[in-house]
C-alpha cells in the first residue's frame, strides 16, 4: 500500500493518534504554526505511533530548527 500524508496539520498529541487511525503513515507538522516544544513533542508523539513527520519550514532560522529534531 503506498504511504498516506496527512496534510492538515496537527496542534495536539491526540489528532497524531486520529490521523494514525484514519490511515496516514506521514503527518504535517508547520514550523512556523507551532511554539518550538509543542512541535518537538507532536513529533516525538508521531514517532510513537509509527508515523512519519513532513516538518515545513518557510526561512533559514526554521531549517536550523527543524534539523535539530531526533530524526531516528
Amino acid at each position: 500500500a503506498a504511504p498516506v500524508l496527512c496534510r492538515f496539520f496537527v496542534t495536539e498529541p491526540r489528532q497524531v493518534w486520529e490521523r494514525r487511525e484514519r490511515g496516514a503513515a506521514c503527518l504535517l507538522l508547520m514550523v512556523p504554526q507551532l511554539e518550538w516544544p509543542r512541535l518537538q513533542a507532536l513529533h516525538e508523539e508521531a514517532h510513537h505511533a509509527g508515523l512519519e513527520t513532513l516538518v515545513e519550514v518557510h526561512d533559514e532560522d526554521e531549517l536550523r530548527l527543524a534539523l535539530t529534531l531526533d530524526l531516528d
